[in-house]
């Protein structure tokens, strides 16, 4: 991924791409909160049975788990004063939640990368630096070790630590821009560093073991305009962008042991994209019509490249499968719509006002049925999100275990933040949980 200056661009960027011609100045700002120094974590003893649990980060800087009856509401860690927690990532197992302390101390401001059980026990310090700080978590299939990146002087490092603690974080490689892609196994990584081959000759691809002391495999593969790869779910095939000499660029899938390459299909412009859970399907977001940029339309493909379809009619933020493999979550840029449900008797805004809103829309994969959800105004640790979705939607889940629901951050007001859930059934109304600026479901 970039770093933190480029996040801005790309946010500026999509404002000005979608048209937005005034946004709630705090969608600009970097989503870390920075309080003073000071206080330190703790922890507290939990309900043993966290399985279908939403963690989320308060309106106080604090984290906490809550099941999504707004119940059970609990403290997962308490930074204290002078600490503020972000980024909580849930390990695939759901035992633990890794998040990121940011503190600021007389010599700058302190990024301290922690895990914490999900039943009970302080955090416990992985990685900490002034001069290096973490900014995206991911971790390993097995939940074993977690992957982060930091900002590097003028690059961009991965670093992989143990979740126990028992060895200190080590770099594994460096580069800008940097994204990847587990193994389902937790094993290996496919790394695709430095953007696209016809703007960096030393842009490229590659397969690495998660051992420090390993080599790289680079591929011979040309990356195209994309950001992350994805390994498919059965471990067997990787999925890429690439671009020929003749300046074609397509989808590829290449067979992890035998190494040969399959096209799957053209592409036009920058790709972003995501395999289904159960691996039969593929879809992804293409910028087709650069005058909106970087909005697009999703597609979606079987994954031997078969029956492209489209699945968007409007232009598309960012796209997330649901865990059954059967619908799509899209995230569509609106203006100045009626204030939705969900408001609970807070005032609209003029029609003066021009402010980012974004709506669910609902896309059942094989009927293509396409049904509205509920519009928002996303706080800015959610709106940070959207442009890396692809990267996202490998490491961290908005949707229920069971498909049922989606989580949200909706900045209520300019001082009221809170964490919502919709019922994609469409049977309840849209339901606030608490009061919040990022929620992420646990994956079971």
């Amino acid at each position: 991924m970039d770093g933190w200056s480029s996040r801005k661009q790309v946010i500026l960027a999509l404002i000005a791409g979608a048209g937005l011609v005034t946004v709630l100045c705090m969608a600009l700002v970097v989503a870390v909160l920075i309080v003073g120094a000071g206080g330190g974590l703790r922890g507290g003893e939990r309900a043993v049975d966290v399985v279908d649990r939403i963690a989320f980060v308060g309106t106080d800087g604090n984290l906490y788990l809550i099941d999504r009856h707004g119940e059970n509401l609990e403290y997962l860690a308490v930074g204290g004063e002078g600490t503020a927690l972000t980024f909580p990532t849930w390990s695939p197992d759901g035992r633990r939640v890794a998040f990121i302390a940011q503190r600021e101390t007389d010599d700058g401001v302190e990024s301290i990368l922690y895990t914490v059980s999900t039943v009970g026990g302080d955090p416990i310090k992985l990685y900490t630096s002034i001069e290096n700080p973490a900014f995206y978590l991911y971790w390993s299939p097995d939940s074993q070790h977690i992957s982060f990146l930091t900002e590097e002087d003028s690059n961009l490092a991965l670093r992989l630590a143990p979740a126990d603690g028992h060895e200190p974080a080590q770099v594994l490689e460096r580069g800008a821009p940097f994204y990847w892609s587990w193994s389902p196994d937790g094993q290996e990584m496919l790394m695709h560093i430095g953007g696209t081959r016809r703007f960096r000759e030393d842009a490229h691809l590659a397969i690495r073991s998660r051992q420090p002391e390993a080599m790289p495999d680079v591929l011979d593969d040309a990356p195209a305009s994309f950001q992350a790869p994805a390994w498919s779910p059965d471990g067997s095939r990787l999925l890429y962008a690439g671009e020929t000499e003749d300046g074609q660029r397509a989808l590829y899938l290449r067979q992890r042991d035998s190494g040969s390459v399959e096209k799957l299909v053209n592409v036009i412009g920058f790709v972003g994209f995501n395999w289904s859970p159960d691996g039969q399907r593929i879809a992804y977001l293409q910028i087709d019509d650069p005058t909106i940029a970087p909005l697009g339309h999703v597609y979606v493909i079987n994954s031997d490249g078969s029956e492209r379809r489209q699945v968007s009619r409007e232009p598309v933020i960012a796209f997330f499968w649901s865990p059954d493999g059967r619908r799509l979550a899209l995230l569509v840029p609106s203006l100045d719509e009626e204030t939705p449900s969900t408001r609970m008797g807070l005032s609209a805004p003029s029609l003066q006002e021009r402010e980012l809103r974004l709506r669910w829309w609902l896309v059942d994969v094989v009927t293509l049925e396409r049904r509205p959800l509920v519009a928002f105004r996303p706080t800015n640790p959610f709106l940070f999100i959207l442009p890396y979705f692809d990267q996202y939607a490998q490491s961290i889940r908005f949707w229920s275990p069971d498909s049922r629901y989606l989580v949200y951050s909706d900045q209520e007001s300019p001082r009221q933040a809170g964490i919502w859930i919709v019922d994609v059934e469409g049977q309840e109304p849209p339901h606030r949980l608490a009061d919040g600026t990022l929620a992420v479901w646990s994956w079971q």
